[in-house]
């Protein structure tokens, strides 16, 4: 943010500067480097984009590694109530098989933001 888009050498020491005093992962944690609830729904669309089988799998069981990276991704307390969340909201969820990236996407944050009991930090 501080060398906004400015070209040349001064994005190498952009980029030194965020690795050497972990700017860019303090910013990105907090909330602080404009990371809003687009950025979160982009990353969740890649993220099913990328595990869309394993994911619908591991949803149908309420439990597996993609139920865990996404309870890290959000910030979630506890991977087994997001796990069986996600299984009782499985239809909803994925309606079909035609369903987009971006649908499944939003009505996962959707699920995770608005069941506080998991504890989601999104």
């Amino acid at each position: 943010m501080v060398f906004n888009r400015q070209p040349g050498m001064v994005q190498v020491f952009a980029a030194t500067t965020n690795g050497t005093f972990g700017s860019q992962t303090f910013g990105i944690t907090t909330g602080t480097s404009n990371c809003g609830a687009s950025m979160i729904s982009q990353g969740t669309k890649n993220f099913v984009e990328a595990n869309r089988e394993a994911l619908a799998k591991d949803m149908s069981r309420g439990q597996g590694e993609t139920i865990g990276a996404l309870t890290w991704m959000a910030g979630c307390t506890d991977s087994h109530s997001v796990g069986a969340a996600l299984q009782q909201r499985y239809s909803t969820i994925i309606p079909s098989e035609k369903a987009s990236s971006q649908e499944i996407a939003d009505k996962l944050v959707e699920t995770l933001k608005t069941d506080k009991s998991l504890g989601c930090q999104i």
